[in-house]
């Protein structure tokens, strides 16, 4: 019994060392550098994820940082490229991709697997970063676009609000009655849409009008399929044919948003506009979802979520993991994400604190039911480049009337085709 005691004793000893070593491990004190590129949230982030965080992880600092986006992404890509990435960073759907092709930021999708109930999660969005079919970004909270409409305009007009019903013949037809020549001059002072080239409006048009941006593998570009011309040639023709929209030159020459000054029944743009409109004095406005396909039916709205990555290159591996499972995960706040942003935390997102019952628009709730309908904007390598640049320049002329649809169509897709081929 002796013997047996005292291998007992000893057994117990070892054990208790391995949770003394583990416990000293784990309290060991670490920094995590942080940043973000929205300075304007600084005080907020801090409040809300910061503090909560370190309360909760004594044994964990943040070192935070909020840089505005230019000097953002050249930071991070510098101190990326250098091989010291801040630990935990916020990733945007226009370099995921080419972040994770480069090796510099860590897969999540092990963690995930083993800890996250995807159910819990917007699935649809979360898929919208995946890279090789894995997460190498998870989103904390997500965006997309929403019909913003001035109620009223439709009210003076005599028109019914557009709803989830509606199709974009019924917005073009509701366009016709809401644009108006105020002073009798010949030219309209109040258009009834704002028709534009940008990823928000055209590409989920061209989708759901059965065409693509781009493959499926992102290798080639589709612009020049009957589908996309045809989507492309109906938001020319609301500027142009119809003129219920003012010509992008108002825009081109640094006029305000024609939105916001009253100028515009309605518009098709991101949900992050909603702070903003909050601002709105002279007149009421509402959102509903993005209108559904006049032909096919189909309902295509652009979304994209603000995501949270690990650099590759962090010594501190469970640490960061630690941090990115609070940011993303069901301990924030409601009060942590601005008007439009939608925490990727499904049971926060429906709550009534994020939904502000009482305060503009007074149908919010557009926004969580558009998310069964979000497609991304084909992120991939090269996006910011392709899309923002290169796509954009080369269909301008359609819109300002200065070039076909089929031209500008015809010249970005071998000019799209030529910055994919380099990746």
């Amino acid at each position: 019994m002796r013997n047996h005691d005292r291998l007992l004793s000893a057994l117990l000893g070892s054990l208790i060392v391995l949770v003394l070593m583990s416990f000293t491990a784990s309290a060991e004190q670490v920094t995590l550098k942080y940043m973000i590129w929205d300075p304007s949230i600084k005080d907020t982030e801090i409040n809300e994820v910061i503090k909560p965080f370190e309360a909760a992880n004594p044994n964990i600092k943040i070192e935070f940082e909020a840089i505005p986006w230019e000097a953002y992404w050249q930071k991070v890509q510098t101190l990326s490229a250098a091989g010291t990435p801040p630990d935990v960073f916020n990733m945007s759907v226009a370099y995921a991709w080419d972040f994770a092709n480069k090796g510099l930021i860590k897969n999540l999708q092990p963690m995930l697997d083993m800890e996250f109930e995807m159910d819990d999660y917007f699935g649809d969005v979360v898929d919208i970063l995946r890279y090789n079919g894995d997460a190498y970004c998870f989103p904390f909270a997500w965006v997309c676009s929403v019909l913003y409409y001035n109620k009223d305009m439709f009210d003076a007009a005599g028109l019914d609000y557009p709803d989830e019903t509606w199709n974009w013949n019924d917005l073009l037809d509701a366009a016709k009655v809401l644009t108006v020549d105020t002073n009798k001059d010949g030219r309209p002072d109040q258009w009834g849409f704002l028709s534009d080239y940008n990823h928000e409006v055209l590409d989920s048009l061209i989708k759901s009008n059965g065409g693509q941006v781009l493959s499926s593998d992102f290798s080639t570009c589709e612009l020049n399929s009957p589908e996309a011309i045809e989507a492309t040639q109906f938001l020319v023709d609301m500027i142009n044919k119809h003129e219920v929209s003012p010509s992008p030159a108002l825009l081109l020459q640094g006029a305000p948003d024609p939105f916001l000054t009253g100028r515009v029944a309605m518009r098709v743009a991101g949900s992050y506009f909603i702070d903003t409109y909050r601002t709105i004095k002279a007149f009421d406005w509402d959102i509903t979802m993005v209108p559904q396909n006049s032909k096919t039916g189909i309902r295509s709205i652009y979304g994209g979520p603000d995501s949270v990555v690990i650099g590759s290159k962090t010594k501190y591996p469970k640490e960061a993991w630690e941090f990115v499972k609070f940011i993303i995960g069901k301990n924030r706040t409601v009060e942590s994400f601005m008007g439009g942003k939608v925490p990727i935390y499904k049971p926060l997102a429906y709550s009534d604190g994020w939904l502000e019952i009482g305060k503009k628009p007074e149908n919010k709730r557009a926004i969580l039911d558009s998310a069964q309908h979000v497609q991304g904007a084909d992120f991939s390598s090269q996006w910011a480049e392709w899309r923002m640049t290169v796509m954009n320049n080369e269909l301008q002329p359609a819109f300002l009337g200065e070039k076909p649809v089929d031209a500008c169509i015809k010249s970005a897709t071998e000019a799209i085709n030529k910055v994919l081929a380099t990746h």
